[in-house]
């Protein structure tokens, strides 16, 4: 099995171990059977900048996309250094924030580019 779809398979297995031993839908919890195959809403218009805790959301927002990008480039340099090719991390850096901006005017979130 290709190392690329290890994360995949352990979530495929982790869903189906749940369904089968703890039949937690028989209890209450809801269980997304079929997801529409189209895109995200337009959201641009619910975004808040007069909100009263838009300093902590920008501190929160701040580490989350520090500890992020951190993430990607490392993990893309280890991918890298495996495939014999270079990695800049300021075009993965460009590239995330464009991609995360862009997600949030379509009700999208790109944590990473792994």
């Amino acid at each position: 099995m290709a190392a690329s779809n290890i994360p995949l398979v352990s979530v495929m297995l982790s869903t189906l171990i749940v369904l089968l031993t703890l039949r937690a839908y028989k209890n209450g919890v809801n269980i997304v059977r079929h997801i529409k195959g189209e895109l995200n809403p337009i959201s641009v218009n619910q975004i808040e900048l007069n909100s009263p805790h838009i300093g902590e959301l920008s501190k929160i927002g701040l580490v989350a996309a520090a500890v992020a990008l951190t993430e990607s480039v490392a993990f893309g340099r280890s991918f890298a250094s495996m495939k014999g090719y270079h990695l800049d991390g300021n075009k993965e850096m460009v590239s995330l924030g464009f991609m995360n901006i862009i997600g949030c005017f379509t009700s999208s979130y790109v944590a990473t580019g792994n």
